[in-house]
Order: structure tokens, then C-alpha cells, then sequence
């Protein structure tokens, strides 16, 4: 079963758009997990492979996939 969560930029980064959010995700940035508040990175997720991850930017008002 998958498991969706949602991940905001950590140390008080934001993204004006969908690709600059990706391009640091996939860099290995830290983003911080909405539900737990813990910190996570793309390495993070990549050892659950039943994780789905959203990131959320401009200021958390707009969302989109890892992927």
C-alpha cells in the first residue's frame, strides 16, 4: 500500500516554481515532512519504496510531485 505524504523546504527555503522545488529535492536538500516534522531527503525516501512524496512551495500554497 502506498503512503502519501507531504514535505515543506527545511531551514526557510521556498520555491517560486514546481522545478526549482524538484531540482533541490533531487539535489538532496532537506525538506521537512508535514505530518511528523521531521527532516527527510530524496535518499530518505528512496528506502521506502512505498512512499509517495508531494513537495509543497510557493509559500505552501501550490503542490507537486517528486517525480
Amino acid at each position: 500500500m502506498t503512503e502519501f505524504i507531504e514535505v515543506t523546504p527545511a531551514y526557510g527555503r521556498d520555491y517560486k516554481n514546481a522545478k526549482d522545488a524538484k531540482a533541490d529535492w533531487n539535489g538532496g536538500q532537506d525538506f521537512v515532512d508535514t505530518r511528523s516534522g521531521r527532516y527527510m531527503s530524496k535518499r530518505d525516501a528512496d528506502a521506502d519504496p512505498n512512499l509517495s512524496v508531494m513537495i509543497r512551495y510557493g509559500q505552501n500554497r501550490k503542490l507537486t510531485g517528486t517525480k
